[in-house]
């Protein structure tokens, strides 16, 4: 005998998918950020780019990091846009702080860390917002 409707899925089985979202979406958005801080350093190595503006390069790639990765997050889940986006910013900010963290064997300086923090949630969040599901018009 055949089963009609929709399929029914697991009470963990939904968060379970939220969580992979938010993973692959922040591991997505730390690989973007990392390889376009590369080319920046790259850019700076052959003169292309002066040394002070670094800092807002950096803040810019964050940014763009999280909003790829978000856009990623949300091809599973759209009806969570601003969450997962919001989310996977925050994964991103945790990844890079912990990367941070081990490859300096030190905690960063308090000064730098509120504007990534700033940038990888608003990056995500953007990402949120332009990727949400829009509502069907209804025809009357």
């Amino acid at each position: 005998m055949k089963k009609s409707g929709k399929r029914q899925e697991e009470p963990g089985s939904a968060w379970m998918a939220v969580a992979t979202a938010l993973l692959q979406g922040g591991v997505l958005a730390l690989a973007v950020t990392l390889l376009a801080l590369f080319g920046c350093a790259a850019a700076v190595s052959a003169g292309v780019m002066g040394q002070g503006t670094m800092g807002r390069a950096a803040i810019a790639v964050c940014v763009l990091g999280a909003l790829a990765g978000s856009a990623v997050s949300m091809r599973r889940r759209r009806e969570l846009a601003l969450p997962l986006g919001l989310g996977t910013g925050a994964v991103q900010f945790a990844l890079l702080l912990a990367a941070g963290v081990l490859l300096y064997e030190d905690a960063p300086d308090l000064g730098s860390v509120p504007p990534v923090l700033c940038a990888c949630l608003c990056g995500g969040a953007c990402g949120g917002i332009l990727g949400r599901k829009t509502k069907k018009k209804r025809r009357r």
